[in-house]
């Protein structure tokens, strides 16, 4: 049987996807400036929490530029281009578990 998708629904998800990604993407940089110039209320969400980790402000930019990428682009260059950010991402992830868990800095 054929399927048929509403235009408008997809539409919409795309717009979802593409403000997550913008979201996250400022959100990191955001972090990233206040890691920069030390400013306290930059590196956290809120007043009193602990601040966020230079190392996932940069994971959080990579993976919204990732589904950034993915979001109206179909080619393979795109696709490559967001598989690398993704990767790095895990690589980063990874490094981060080996230095906790090893006790290494």
């Amino acid at each position: 049987m054929g399927e048929t998708t509403d235009p408008r629904l997809v539409w919409r998800f795309k717009r979802f996807a593409v403000i997550a990604a913008l979201v996250s993407i400022a959100l990191g940089l955001a972090v990233l400036l206040g890691w920069l110039f030390d400013v306290g209320w930059l590196k956290s969400l809120r007043p009193g929490m602990p601040s966020m980790k230079a190392n996932t402000a940069v994971c959080l930019c990579l993976l919204g530029a990732a589904l950034a990428l993915l979001v109206d682009h179909s080619s393979s260059r795109w696709r490559r281009a967001a598989r690398v950010c993704a990767w790095f991402v895990v690589a980063l992830a990874a490094l981060s578990i080996f230095e906790h868990l090893s006790g290494l800095n």
